[in-house]
């Protein structure tokens, strides 16, 4: 299985949850991130990411889509050689939020796929896969947290 998909319902309409998703800095308090500038298409943010012992590590996004309100695609490194100067073939995955209106809200699809092709034993791959799909149901509730769900 190349992916990992996650659905959630947000409590607030597709344009507030856009809002939360793309820019920087909303984005990094429900994903507990510290980001250098401005979410923008074909751009690298780069910073910090926080586990929940507040130990940081280094973080970086490069966007590959923005089509607001509805869908928001970055590429991230899996594989730690991975630099935003030269992100090789098989070191990131691409990470797409799909959102559309709802009677609650917004509906949001959070999907990672590129797991297969990533430059690691298919073992590792698997571990990848499990652990990022623990970690967006995490996600999943810090945002709708962060937007009063």
């Amino acid at each position: 299985m190349d992916k990992v998909t996650r659905d959630t319902t947000l409590p607030v309409p597709p344009e507030r949850a856009w809002a939360a998703i793309t820019d920087h800095e909303a984005f990094g308090t429900w994903f507990r991130a510290r980001l250098d500038q401005p979410f923008a298409l074909g751009t690298v943010s780069q910073g910090e990411v926080f586990d929940g012992d507040g130990n940081a590590y280094p973080f970086w996004v490069r966007v590959t889509r923005m089509d607001a309100p509805e869908v928001f695609a970055f590429e991230w490194p899996i594989v730690e050689t991975a630099t935003p100067e030269d992100p090789a073939a098989g070191t990131c995955t691409t990470v797409t939020f799909t959102l559309a209106p709802h009677e609650k809200g917004s509906h949001l699809t959070i999907t990672e796929e590129g797991f297969d092709t990533l430059n690691l034993p298919e073992s590792a791959r698997a571990d990848w896969r499990r652990q990022n799909a623990r970690g967006w149901e995490i996600q999943c509730r810090q945002l709708r947290e962060h937007l009063g769900g």
